[in-house]
C-alpha cells in the first residue's frame, strides 16, 4: 500500500495541515491521517501520540508498514505532555469532545506561540472550545464545515495572538461559518 484513503472528515482535518510543517497528532488512533501527510510529502515529520496503548500500537504498525519510521515517532503520553515544542509547528486534536481539546491545550502552554497552528475538530461542543480560544488569546483563523456519513463536522485552525475577548452566543455557536459557501460548512449551519 502506497497510499492511505482519508474520510470526508479526515481529509478536511489534513488540509488544514500547513505544507511542509512537523505535526504532532494528538489522538491518533490508528494513525491514518499523520501517515497520509507524510506519505503525500506534506509534512517532513511527525509524531503520533495517544493516551491508549492499543491504538498507539495499530499506528505504530501502520508507520512501520508504509515504511515511516523515519519520519514518523510515536508517543504513548497524555495530550501533549510527551511533546517538546520544538518538536511541532502544527498540532492535530481530532476527533474528540471540546472539553478533552480544551483540557489538552490549558495543558500545553507552549502553545501560547503566535507560530505554532492548531487544527481542531470536535466532536462536540463547539461552541464551548470557541469561547475558551478566544477567551484565552486564541485567534480562529478559519472554520470549514464537512459532512462524513450522516455527520456534520467543523475543522477549525488557530493561533495564539494575546488579544483575549469574549463572543456572543450567536458567535460561539457558529463562528466563522457563515463566511463559508461549501456544502460541508452549511450542513453544520444546518444542524
Amino acid at each position: 500500500m502506497t497510499d492511505i484513503r482519508l474520510d470526508g472528515r479526515l481529509s478536511a482535518v489534513a488540509g488544514a495541515v500547513r505544507q511542509g510543517k512537523r505535526v504532532a497528532d494528538v489522538g491518533c488512533d490508528h494513525g491514518r491521517l499523520i501517515c497520509s501527510l507524510a506519505l503525500s510529502g506534506h509534512i517532513p515529520s511527525g509524531i503520533a501520540c495517544d493516551l491508549r496503548e492499543g491504538p498507539l500500537k495499530s499506528a505504530a504498525a501502520l508507520i512501520r508498514e508504509m515504511d515511516l519510521t523515519e519520519k514518523i515517532d510515536t508517543r504513548l503520553c497524555n495530550g501533549l505532555s510527551g511533546v517538546r515544542p520544538e518538536e511541532a509547528d502544527d498540532i492535530v486534536i481530532a476527533g474528540m469532545g471540546g472539553e478533552t481539546i480544551i483540557a489538552i491545550l490549558a495543558g500545553a502552554a507552549w502553545l501560547r506561540d503566535g507560530e505554532k497552528q492548531l487544527v481542531l475538530q470536535p466532536q462536540t461542543k463547539e461552541a464551548l472550545l470557541r469561547r475558551w480560544l478566544w477567551g484565552n488569546g486564541f485567534a480562529i483563523t478559519r472554520e470549514r464545515g464537512v459532512e462524513a456519513g450522516r455527520f456534520a463536522y467543523t475543522v477549525m485552525t488557530a493561533r495564539y495572538c494575546g488579544i483575549r475577548r469574549e463572543a456572543d452566543e450567536w458567535e460561539a455557536l457558529v463562528g466563522l461559518l457563515p463566511k463559508e459557501t461549501d456544502a460541508g460548512s452549511r450542513a453544520v449551519l444546518r444542524r
